[in-house]
């Protein structure tokens, strides 16, 4: 039986390895792109490392098996892509597993100071005029600048600081924007 291993780079949001036991499950396709293969689950506790190789999944020698990658860690979103395994090769993962982490399962952040924001940011909490269209919303209003962040706990905070980091970060050269598209 045909085996090929598969080198997949797995990161946090922030690019920084995740430190949970991290659960991949590779099925593969049903019909003609999953012939030779067989399904398996793979357990790692990458700790500092980012790079995990898995190896003997079993495929179709010539033109390979198409598998159905999902991978799991707690207290993050599940993510999933497919991937072609081929026989004797180090397959490189078509996509990097980049785990975001569940809402819910938000109780406190690490986050900067008011003063260390910035100044775009600051700006921004100390002009907001906070409306109510949302009840979860209501305690917020009224309040600018220091008040404002230090109101809005940590989930919101998380919230406001990740689009704040992606509004002054370039999207990639490959990445292109259509009007229209959501």
């Amino acid at each position: 039986m045909a085996k090929g291993k598969l080198e997949v780079q797995i990161t946090d949001t922030a690019g920084g390895p995740v430190r949970a036991q991290v659960d991949i499950d590779l099925q593969p396709m049903s019909g003609e792109l999953g012939s030779g293969g067989e399904g398996m689950t793979v357990s790692a506790n990458l700790r500092a490392d980012t790079q995990l190789t898995i190896t003997g999944i079993t495929c179709r020698g010539g033109p390979g098996t198409m598998y159905r990658l999902l991978a799991t860690a707690p207290h993050f979103r599940p993510y999933g892509f497919f991937q072609l395994i081929q026989e004797g090769a180090s397959n490189t993962a078509g996509d990097d597993v980049e785990f975001w982490v569940k809402p819910g399962d938000v109780t406190d952040i690490r986050a900067p100071q008011f003063d260390e924001l910035p100044a775009g940011l600051r700006a921004v909490l100390s002009g907001a005029q906070m409306v109510v269209d949302n009840p979860e919303y209501r305690d917020l209003v009224g309040t600018l600048g220091l008040g404002l962040y230090e109101k809005l706990g940590p989930l919101r905070k998380a919230g406001l600081l990740n689009i704040a980091k992606k509004a002054v970060t370039p999207l990639p050269t490959n990445v292109s924007l259509r009007s229209g598209l959501c």
